[in-house]
């Protein structure tokens, strides 16, 4: 699976990340992949924005279908307006929304993927 970057400047594949992981400082809050050297895949004002980030990262690559996808990582926008959309945490049905919402306000036909087993940890 490719990974794009919240900021469209680079396509990182997916087998050669080791590690996905976060990173909070006094600037905010950062979704990042090791690979030989650490890129930041995007920027949060939260913590929690960032896991959500993680997760639907970590959901892509277990999915069969995605794996010869490219996968947007959400922008700093779209998951400010996640807060409106699942007020009550994160679940399948909230994340679904907010990506439908995230892709059809940039235009595209989003296609949703339903992931049908419960997911324990991401392997990468």
């Amino acid at each position: 699976m490719q990974i794009m970057t919240q900021d469209h400047k680079r396509l990182i594949n997916s087998e050669y990340v080791s590690q996905f992981y976060i990173v909070e400082d006094d600037k905010g809050v950062k979704l990042m992949a090791a690979t030989d050297v650490d890129v930041t895949l995007g920027s949060y004002s939260k913590p929690e924005h960032a896991e959500m980030a993680l997760k639907f990262i970590g959901i892509c690559l277990v999915d069969e279908d995605a794996q010869n996808k490219i996968t947007q990582v959400p922008t700093r926008e779209d998951m400010e307006r996640s807060d409106d959309l699942i007020p009550s945490g994160l679940n399948p049905d909230g994340l679904k929304k907010l990506f439908e919402r995230a892709m059809s306000s940039r235009g595209g036909h989003p296609k949703i993927l339903t992931v049908t087993r419960f997911l324990t940890s991401f392997p990468c």
